[in-house]
């Protein structure tokens, strides 16, 4: 059994990537999984990732999730998050391959997509993706 959100990790990390330079290069702290970093403060752009769903299909290495991915974009301007969810799209929409030895991607597919505030104020666009990995 393989681990979705370890695998979207990996796969927005890659270098060279727009979302990859969105988020400061090889910062791992920007995209975090399941929660923010405990000293977040949306001073610069950052991905949270977290499944939504997840079910594991016969052949136990082929997992079907619904990947969740919030973009805030490091300031109070809704265009900033809008920005880097341009770039979350763009590196997983309609995405599929190896990843590392973790697994691979093999659909990623853009379901919804929202511009949002968190109850502090924050503009965050929240991203909902079919995500199916080995």
């Amino acid at each position: 059994m393989n681990d979705p959100l370890t695998i979207a990790k990996a796969w927005g990390l890659t270098a060279g990537t727009s979302l990859y330079t969105a988020v400061g290069g090889g910062s791992a702290n920007r995209i975090s999984k399941w929660v923010p970093p405990s000293n977040f403060k949306n001073a610069a752009k950052a991905c949270v990732m977290h499944i939504e769903t997840m079910t594991a299909q016969a052949d136990a290495n082929v997992q079907e999730s619904v990947l969740i991915i919030k973009s805030y974009g490091g300031s109070m301007d809704p265009d900033d998050a809008l920005s880097l969810d341009r770039a979350v799209y763009d590196r997983f929409h309609d995405a599929h391959g190896d990843t590392s030895s973790s697994g691979g991607i093999q659909k990623s597919h853009l379901l919804t997509s929202t511009l949002t505030r968190e109850p502090n104020g924050w503009p965050v666009v929240v991203s909902r993706y079919e995500f199916v990995t080995t």
